[in-house]
């Protein structure tokens, strides 16, 4: 529990209710953990008035007019019971099973010995997803971020304890960097909408402010930086899938790596649409300074896209039908 903020009566309130709903989804299979997050989806979307709105919004801004409204409210709904999902799973990572597609990538940027960035993104199962990649014997720290309620942290951080990860607060650079100093995985999320000290970068073909850190540190450490997503195939199984390593070229500026970087992950996106977090403003803070609020016209929003609308795969058409 962290002395610089020591826990409020509220506090208290939320840890009973969320030690409960931990104990609740704890219960069962992971077959019965989906039923539970389909249900606590559809309780969401009355509930969580700005989450719902931009998982409406945001596949707009990708897909355009290249998916019907039937198809935008699927999504919309497989997003949230993704999300819930992704949250089951994470204190139950241990009940996932993986397959591995593209581990000897891994292997052998880790055998040049100069530490790896496993650049990851909020789809599918990614905390199990981190667990495994530690579990196959890699010396892994992953960057989070942390629980506002001290007595929430506490009760994450006993439940990861078990993953063979090592944890660093989202603002602890030191420790950030001591990871690399060491020659060792670094776990970064790399889909953030990054408000201040951020790098203007298309995401998904959409301009967007992304964080500046994978760049910086690949190119001060000279850390290969390895693409990684963990996708669902059914309750309880997924696939680590590993791209091709990115190294920043010479003379290339953090905005243009951060855009190589970003693209890596875009046809897996878009055959996984239906696993990624939508929930969140992922480009409500834009390049220029300005903030989407959510009274922001659609049309206006759509209108800065200067890249055509990507086409949905057939595999997310059929996660959709």
């Amino acid at each position: 529990m962290s002395a610089e903020a020591p826990p409020q009566p509220r506090h208290y309130a939320e840890w009973l209710a969320l030690r409960a709903a931990i104990g609740w989804v704890q219960r069962g299979d992971m077959h019965s953990a989906a039923r539970k997050a389909a249900a606590l989806a559809r309780l969401g979307r009355r509930l969580l008035k700005s989450p719902d709105h931009w998982a409406r919004v945001n596949p707009r801004l990708i897909f355009g007019e290249h998916l019907t409204d039937a198809q935008y409210n699927r999504l919309a709904q497989l997003a949230f019971e993704n999300i819930f999902l992704s949250h089951i799973e994470g204190v139950r990572a241990s009940d996932v099973a993986f397959d591995t597609d593209g581990g000897e990538t891994l292997r052998d940027a880790y055998a040049q010995g100069q530490g790896v960035i496993c650049a990851a993104i909020h789809l599918g199962s990614w905390e199990p997803g981190l667990m495994h990649v530690a579990r196959l014997g890699y010396p892994l720290s992953a960057v989070y971020r942390h629980a506002n309620n001290p007595l929430a942290e506490q009760m994450f951080m006993a439940i990861r304890q078990p993953y063979g990860i090592g944890w660093i607060a989202r603002r602890d650079a030191k420790q950030t960097i001591s990871v690399l100093k060491r020659k060792q995985m670094l776990g970064l999320m790399i889909d953030i909408n990054t408000a201040e000290g951020g790098v203007a970068a298309p995401f998904l073909g959409f301009p967007a402010l992304c964080p500046a850190g994978p760049a910086r540190l690949a190119r001060k450490f000279g850390a290969p930086i390895v693409p990684m997503i963990a996708t669902r195939e059914a309750p309880g199984r997924a696939t680590l899938r590993i791209g091709p390593v990115l190294e920043p070229l010479p003379g290339e500026d953090d905005a243009a790596f951060t855009a190589r970087l970003n693209a890596a992950f875009t046809d897996w996106i878009v055959d996984y649409a239906h696993q990624y977090n939508w929930l969140h403003g992922r480009f409500k803070s834009r390049p220029d300074g300005r903030l989407w609020r959510r009274s922001e016209p659609l049309a206006s929003m759509m209108g800065e896209r200067d890249t055509p609308f990507l086409t949905p795969s057939a595999k997310l058409l059929e996660a959709l039908a």
